[in-house]
Order: structure tokens, then sequence, then C-alpha cells
């Protein structure tokens, strides 16, 4: 962590919180405790440890046991207060395996991130282009364009477009074919914008209109 400035925060041990770990019966599997450790990127302290023993959502013909970490806060709370937080942090987990056990046909919409940075515990929605540009009454807002990408457009006017981060990836003159390339180079449906750039190119772009929300 050289150069890296560290917080530094400082509470009474939460000996309440402790009773309730010690005290605390729930799900066979699961073992709760509050241990001192370093939990990783430099992150070390007070943390509930929770190791789930579960049937492994993607192979249930095996079990697998995963230990989830949670940094205790640095708070003088009531025997309620604790409570509730240790009573969140086991909800937390609970949402953690139903997102990675949660199957339509053979996808898992909210299976979770597991990557350094990520939070594990948050649901993921991912929405489609369609979705960001949808204004409250059901119509469809002006795409959201920025001068870059604006200027990159002009010398496509009359030709359909793919566009993904703010940048045409693929031009023709058919949408299909435009589609089908976006598609071949991993770009699925509803990941890109597909559209006919107009002559009429300023109207198109929402130049001095209101988006609706």
């Amino acid at each position: 962590m050289d150069g890296t400035r560290l917080m530094h925060q400082e509470a009474p041990y939460p000996q309440v919180l402790a009773g309730l770990v010690e005290e605390l019966r729930y799900w066979p599997g699961w073992t709760l405790t509050l241990e001192d450790i370093d939990r990783g990127q430099g992150s070390k302290g007070l943390t509930l440890c929770i190791l789930v023993d579960t049937l492994d959502a993607y192979d249930h013909t095996s079990r697998q046991q995963t230990m989830h970490y949670f940094p205790v806060p640095p708070a003088a709370y009531d025997r309620r207060s604790w409570r509730r937080w240790l009573f969140n942090r086991i909800g937390d987990v609970d949402t953690h395996e139903r997102m990675e056990a949660f199957t339509t046909g053979t996808s898992k919409p909210y299976a979770p991130s597991h990557g350094p940075g990520n939070d594990p515990y948050m649901v993921r929605e991912v929405g489609t282009v369609e979705d960001q540009r949808e204004s409250y009454r059901g119509g469809v807002n002006p795409p959201a364009i920025g001068p870059a990408l604006a200027r990159e457009l002009e010398g496509y006017r009359g030709r359909w477009v793919a566009v993904h981060s703010q940048r045409v990836i693929f031009a023709g003159d058919n949408a299909a074919t435009v589609a089908a390339h976006a598609e071949d180079a991993g770009h699925p449906p509803g990941s890109y914008l597909l559209l006919r750039v107009p002559k009429a190119l300023a109207a198109f772009l929402g130049i001095g209109q209101q988006h609706d929300g």
C-alpha cells in the first residue's frame, strides 16, 4: 500500500454484537464468527465472517463452502441496532445465494459480480439502450449523442449505423446487415443503438428540444 492514504477509525469493541453472534441460530450449514482479519486489497480489521455450506448453484451434484466477509462498523450501537445490522448482513448472503441459484432456462440473469471492486451483494439489472431512452410517457427520447459522435454521424447521412459507447461500430445501407455485423462482433441485440442517420440530423439529435425524462 505504498503511497496510499489509509483510513483509520476506532470504536469500543462491540461486545453486544459478539453476544448476538454467539447466541444466533440460523440455517444448518451456516457458521457466523467475529474475527480480526486481513480481508485483502488493503482492508483489515474486525469482521463478521459468515461461512455457508450449501449446494453448488452451478452443479447441484456437489456442495461448496463460501466465506462472506463484512467489516464491522465502528459504532457504539445498542442491542436492537446491532441485531438489525446482523440480520441485514445475513440477508445480504441470502440475496447472494439467491442471485446465484436463480436460473431461467440456461441463463442466470442476476449472477453476482465477484471481481475486485464489485459489490457481490448488489442485484444488477442490465438495461438495454431502448430501456434507457424510453420516457415515462412510453415514448422514446432522442438518443443521447455527444458532440464527437454527432460529428462522426455527419459522414453517414442516409445510412444505417450501429452505435456503441458513443462511436459508430458498423455502417451500411441495410439495417439487417449492420445488425448482423454488430452481433458477429459480440454486441447482442439491445446493447447497441441501431439507427438510420437522417439528412435532417440536427432535428434528429434533439437540438433545441427537451427530453421528457
